[in-house]
């Protein structure tokens, strides 16, 4: 189709598709954006850079959760959305959101944990100090006489 019609909108978003469906990402994203050059105010083309930043991407980077999440809003509100892929689109923002705040909670366990561990340690070596003290200010037991 492409060679009969090179500005094909349809096409070039399909060849993208096509492209993050053989795990051949970059490609897909190549394409995604040539088809942006050809309509830049397509909703198509947010909602699939969202997709392959969300599905397929975050693996490289937690970084690229944020990219999707902004093209999920972009396709929001392109106002020419299917309806029911703005409701897919804005649970994605949310499920970003979430994974966001699970991320926020584990680090704060972790560090508890840590903060915790270290206290637990000090706790410890003072514990061995004082034995050690004791030990050392306890006068030798004297030889039992026969």
């Amino acid at each position: 189709m492409l060679a009969l019609q090179p500005g094909n909108f349809d096409a070039t978003i399909g060849v993208g598709v096509a492209a993050r469906g053989l795990k051949k990402f970059d490609d897909a994203e190549k394409w995604y954006r040539k088809a942006a050059e050809l309509d830049a105010k397509n909703c198509a083309v947010p909602y699939n850079l969202g997709l392959l930043y969300q599905d397929y991407k975050t693996a490289e980077d937690n970084s690229n959760l944020k990219k999707a999440q902004e093209y999920f809003r972009t396709y929001s509100s392109c106002g020419r959305s299917d309806k029911k892929k703005v409701e897919d689109a804005q649970r994605r923002i949310k499920d970003i959101d979430d994974t966001f705040a699970a991320i926020e909670e584990q680090k704060k366990m972790e560090a508890e944990t840590k903060k915790m561990q270290e206290e637990a340690d000090r706790m410890q070596k003072e514990s061995d100090k004082q034995a050690a003290d004791a030990a050392a200010t306890q006068k030798p037991a004297e030889p039992v006489k026969k």
